[in-house]
């Protein structure tokens, strides 16, 4: 993530065109989770959900991850 200017603390970072809502919606909390040291409540609370839903959408992608590694049966 750089700092783009802007207002004191934003970040930006680049998204690549093309890419799926669940690509960066995983990048998101990625780079959110960075920001806050990898503190999940922090994380929730700055994209304003629940951290649940942080914990649900991280297990989720580690396990995208292991399908993607896997080669296929045949």
């Amino acid at each position: 993530m750089t700092g783009d200017g802007g207002a004191a603390g934003e970040r930006f970072f680049k998204i690549r065109i093309g890419a799926s809502l669940a690509e960066i919606e995983q990048r998101v909390l990625e780079e959110t989770l960075r920001l806050t040291g990898g503190n999940k409540t922090s994380a929730a609370k700055i994209l304003g959900i629940d951290p649940k839903t942080v914990f649900r959408k991280l297990k989720q992608g580690e396990a995208d991850d292991a399908a993607a590694e896997r080669p296929p049966d045949g």
